[in-house]
């Protein structure tokens, strides 16, 4: 959608990196599955930040496109981090699945650091 409404040139560049960086990154987690579905308790572990995630992305307005792009993102990476934290906190996760959640978690908290500046720089 903001690729579409003609943004600046760095923030044109910074959404397709996000673009590529996220599908990355579902790709590595694809690899991980190998139960299959999840079953509701597994999943309820996540609840709290999906939700927290969720408020605060619906939550984003503002004037400009390219801003409340910023903004939305910068939650749904916080969410992410938070989502990996829960899992490295449970036990007995394999160890290349921790490794794995390790290494995208911390792409994830560079590209948030990249999304804040791009939006100081908008606001400034």
């Amino acid at each position: 959608m903001l690729l579409q409404e003609n943004p600046s040139p760095q923030i044109r560049t910074l959404a397709m990196h996000t673009v590529r960086a996220q599908e990355r990154a579902v790709r590595e987690l694809e690899k991980l599955l190998r139960d299959g579905p999840t079953d509701l308790e597994s999943a309820l572990v996540y609840l709290r930040p999906i939700q927290k995630m969720h408020d605060a992305t619906t939550g984003v307005f503002g004037p400009g496109l390219s801003r409340v792009w910023l903004r939305k993102m910068i939650e749904h990476h916080r969410g992410a981090i938070e989502m990996s934290n829960v899992l490295l906190k449970r036990p007995g996760v394999p160890t290349d699945t921790a490794n794995a959640v390790r290494k995208l978690r911390n792409e994830q908290v560079k590209e948030m650091k990249v999304l804040k500046r791009a939006r100081e720089a908008l606001e400034a």
